[in-house]
């Protein structure tokens, strides 16, 4: 048998080169599930270099974690909460309103806004919204998935599956909240340039691990794909967003 991370022959459960499980498990929501009991309070796999690699390689990087090559790097969910866990901290320190919170804050608005001439469907202050900005790591969890789903259906003909596309975006986002949380610390004085730095470093990123991953697809059919994710995802926020609206005005309205 062949050991998947370092391709050294191997007779026993664990390499005994590098170490790891010669048997690894495909990606899906058991594997995920385990990740998340057994690594999510460890710190000490590889945190730094799985930056490393997902700022020089992120693509190439994440389909070996896909493929089977896991033990050098941090696990993805474990990666993603301690990334946002950094900025939330950073953000507190600087004193300065997380793009987390002012996006809750937006959404509320904006729906208020559009339902002025009336306070039947007006979101109340506090409750969930307050809840949702005091714990802004699970708001991240929300929307991954969402992504996910949305990365899945655009590239549906590809080998990889819903959870593989998870991981991929479970990286994607936590290297992403690293990117943040630097740009935070630079231009927290400047929010007009913070807010365009992240948007377009993060747009780029995507891009760019995005053409790593698939191997083999044109930057143009990336593009257009990339775009598709985002109208993809849109339409599924929206629809989760009114359904869970809804539901939560009728609790208040009971209550």
């Amino acid at each position: 048998m062949k050991c998947k991370n370092c391709e050294n022959s191997a007779d026993e459960n664990f390499c005994p080169h590098c170490g790891q499980r010669t048997i690894v498990d495909a990606i899906n929501f058991g594997t995920l599930r385990n990740e998340f009991h057994n690594d999510i309070f460890q710190i000490n796999r590889g945190f730094l270099f799985t930056i490393k690699e997902l700022i020089v390689r992120p693509g190439h990087a994440i389909r070996d974690f896909v493929d089977g090559k896991r033990k050098p790097y941090y696990k993805p969910i474990s990666f993603l909460l301690v990334s946002v866990t950094l900025y939330v901290f950073v953000a507190y320190l600087l004193d300065v309103d997380s793009f987390l919170a002012r996006s809750i804050n937006n959404f509320k608005d904006g729906w208020d806004n559009a339902n002025q001439e009336t306070d039947k469907f007006e979101l109340p202050t506090g409750g969930i919204f307050e809840w949702l900005k005091t714990n802004q790591t699970y708001l991240v969890f929300v929307f991954v998935p969402i992504f996910s789903l949305a990365s899945f259906i655009a590239f549906v003909r590809t080998k990889y599956n819903y959870y593989e596309h998870l991981v991929l975006q479970l990286y994607i986002t936590g290297l992403q909240f690293i990117m943040i949380t630097v740009f935070t610390c630079a231009f927290f004085a400047i929010p007009e340039i913070l807010t365009i730095t992240i948007l377009v470093s993060c747009i780029l990123y995507s891009l760019f691990t995005y053409k790593q991953f698939f191997k083999g697809r044109t930057f143009v059919e990336v593009f257009l794909r990339y775009i598709l994710i985002q109208i993809i995802f849109i339409v599924l926020y929206f629809i989760i967003s009114f359904v869970v609206v809804f539901v939560g005005i009728g609790i208040a309205k009971l209550m």
